[in-house]
């Protein structure tokens, strides 16, 4: 039996504040196409009587709730893990479009970085990420970051340009010569008014180029996306080795924190009593690293207190 535990969350840092929900979210399991269990989750909470599933299939979950987006997952692992947060974004305006990185218990922290063209083809691009929060006056904003595992984390775009917007994973203080790619589960969600959801998986979508994965690029016309290929989403400079400030790319693009928007992105947290998971998310040994211990403690520590929703 797998018990569940589900509390919606603020979007604000303020842990007192609950969020107060029009229904109640609906959880579904699925095996293959076959509905194994569907229930509500009656005051964030329920219990879930399922058997493991065969051996070599996963079961997937689909979470629903008034006025927020549909989440799938395909890597619902019942009897694994000890955790689930099922990320819910709220319903988007005509116009406008978020972003959703979540992953599972390895690596610890992933990074979710979008490249944004200017509205003056002239002008270089801007890529927002954890030290760069918003760019173009706010137009595309880190809603929140997360460096204690699963996510989520949240990039939303209120005004598109005419070009690529160009999204990439990285592995924070990963090991470009053996990233953990293959148990992240990452998966990227893509909502937008007039296509719905759209998830991309780390083993199905884009390409891998050391500790980053490149995604989707997204039309800034149509603002429909496709998968990233070495052609439409070239090789750029790998993170953190080109952002101990911000990159000359950046110069005119705001640097701030940003502001924070009604509409980010409220965490759905499910706590089963389940297995107990690995504890090990390193996965590199810091002596391979060629950058100075000093300066990596440093910058974990800004990392850690980067603005976060």
């Amino acid at each position: 039996m797998l018990v569940l535990l589900l509390a919606l969350l603020p979007r604000l840092n303020d842990k007192h504040q609950g969020l107060v929900a029009a229904t109640d979210p609906v959880l579904t399991v699925l095996l293959g196409d076959a509905v194994i269990w569907q229930g509500q989750m009656s005051k964030g909470k329920a219990k879930v009587a399922v058997a493991k599933p065969p051996s070599g299939r996963r079961y997937a979950c689909v979470a629903t709730m008034a006025g927020m987006m549909a989440f799938y997952t395909k890597f619902c692992d019942i009897g694994i893990e000890k955790k689930y947060e099922l990320a819910l974004s709220p319903v988007m305006k005509p116009g406008e479009s978020r972003l959703v990185l979540t992953w599972a218990a390895k690596p610890k922290d992933l990074d979710i970085y979008v490249l944004a063209p200017h509205s003056n083809p002239a002008q270089p691009p801007c890529e927002v990420n954890w030290r760069q929060k918003n760019c173009h006056s706010g137009s595309v904003r880190l809603d929140r970051d997360d460096t204690n595992g699963h996510g989520p984390e949240t990039i939303s775009i209120f005004d598109f340009n005419p070009g690529k917007y160009i999204v990439r994973i990285d592995e924070y203080r990963g090991n470009p010569r053996a990233p953990l790619w293959a148990v992240s589960e990452a998966t990227v969600a893509y909502y937008a008014p007039h296509c719905g959801g759209i998830f991309n998986f780390v083993d199905q979508t884009g390409y891998i180029e050391g500790r980053v994965w490149y995604v989707i690029a997204i039309d800034g016309t149509t603002r429909m996306p496709s998968a990233c290929t070495r052609e439409s989403c070239p090789v750029r400079p790998q993170p953190r080795n080109d952002e101990i400030g911000p990159p000359p790319e950046l110069s005119q693009a705001s640097t701030g924190a940003g502001h924070q928007g009604d509409q980010g992105d409220q965490r759905v947290a499910a706590s089963a009593e389940l297995g107990e998971v690995d504890g090990d998310t390193d996965g590199w040994d810091d002596a391979d690293d060629a950058d100075d211990p000093d300066d990596e403690e440093e910058e974990e520590e800004e990392h850690s207190q980067s603005g976060r929703l």
